[in-house]
């Protein structure tokens, strides 16, 4: 699913298990776009919050699936966050931003369960993050400040 057009790799827009969504926001999904909910659900959503796609893969998502997101933080930040390259002004302000997405997430049924930095840096250099979750095994919210320092401590390898 993309909001573009002719974007996805041919060799997924070639296999037959793939739904291929264009010109769709992700906000507007439900299952009967796709004919049927599904296993796995990834996201990696740009110009826009991930909480604000939550709500639809709540809808999408079944009861046993998983949910794999890349979290690109200056989409997650406010503009004052934000310098002019579109990287995090003050890292101190990450810890809470990755809080507030498992939290946003948990508000939809959808538990943190692992989260990591990315290996692959997104454009000039932001560092990304990726997390999984899902609806039945996610660690406790007391333990996710520790899930979340622990990954802004990784170096992505690049």
């Amino acid at each position: 699913m993309d909001v573009a057009y002719g974007i996805l790799a041919w060799e997924l827009r070639q296999d037959s298990r793939v739904t291929v969504l264009e010109r769709t926001n992700a906000r507007t999904l439900t299952p009967e776009m796709l004919g049927e909910t599904c296993n796995i659900v990834t996201a990696d959503v740009s110009f826009i919050s991930l909480k604000k796609i939550f709500p639809a893969i709540n809808e999408v998502l079944k009861s046993d699936g998983l949910c794999v997101c890349l979290i690109k933080p200056q989409f997650e930040a406010s503009s004052r966050q934000v310098g002019k390259n579109g990287v995090l002004k003050d890292p101190t302000d990450l810890p809470p931003l990755l809080l507030s997405i498992a939290e946003s997430a948990a508000e939809q049924g959808l538990y943190l369960n692992a989260l990591t930095v990315s290996p692959i840096h997104g454009t000039n250099g932001n560092i990304e993050y990726l997390a999984e979750f899902n609806r039945t095994s996610g660690i406790m919210p007391d333990r996710w400040h520790a899930l979340i320092e622990k990954a802004i401590e990784e170096q992505p390898d690049i």
